[in-house]
């Protein structure tokens, strides 16, 4: 009966020390902080999206990628937005403001600054017959002296006269034309005082 007690006190300290040492192997590194990869942000203000990247580091030194896992946000909406980490020019022409992620505990912020646009002149390609015309297009000159950028974002292209208007992700654009008069007009930033230098454009093509 002793030798049957002593066994089963020896048999429960080897589970006891079996466990403990799983638990000790299975110990997973804790984060001590989380940072955005990109430093000195810039953008332009008729940009289209770029995107960020974050990595956390641990106890052990490690680094590890964490973009999809942080919360992305922006502390000025007007002049960049953020989804997850798909940054994107704002509302505003040009301005300075910072984004930030957080995990847990942790959370990290880079400035961020957008280029103003202060100019602007628009490629109209030769239409001389109804149909399809690539190769319209607009160019922006911004406040750092960047000339001749195409401009993607906050641009609005409308045509009348029943043209059909494909704008495409590289900001160049194609319009289809019907026979007459079609009066092709670009606007930015919601501008309507036509003395502005990023004010609306137009140009009429005629078609017999």
């Amino acid at each position: 009966m002793k030798q049957y007690i002593y066994f089963l006190t020896l048999l429960s300290s080897l589970l006891f020390i079996g466990c403990g040492d799983n638990t000790t192997n299975s110990i997973v590194p804790d984060v001590t902080s989380i940072q955005i990869n990109e430093t000195n942000i810039s953008l332009y203000s008729t940009d289209g999206t770029s995107y960020l990247s974050a990595s956390a580091t641990y106890t052990d030194s490690s680094v590890q990628d964490i973009t999809n896992f942080v919360l992305w946000s922006s502390a000025n909406p007007n002049i960049v937005t953020i989804s997850n980490n798909a940054l994107t020019s704002g509302l505003d022409n040009g301005g300075d403001t910072q984004v930030s992620i957080s995990y847990d505990t942790f959370s990290d912020a880079q400035p961020v600054h957008v280029h103003k646009l202060t100019s602007y002149s628009v490629v109209y390609p030769d239409v001389n017959t109804t149909g399809t015309f690539d190769g319209f297009m607009a160019l922006g000159n911004f406040d750092n002296n960047e000339t001749n950028r195409t401009i993607i974002n906050h641009i609005i292209w409308s045509a009348d006269n029943g043209a059909v208007i494909e704008v495409k992700e590289d900001g160049n654009v194609s319009i289809t034309f019907l026979t007459g008069d079609t009066n092709v007009t670009t606007t930015l930033f919601n501008e309507t005082n036509t003395s502005s230098p990023i004010g609306p454009k137009s140009k009429i093509f005629t078609i017999n």
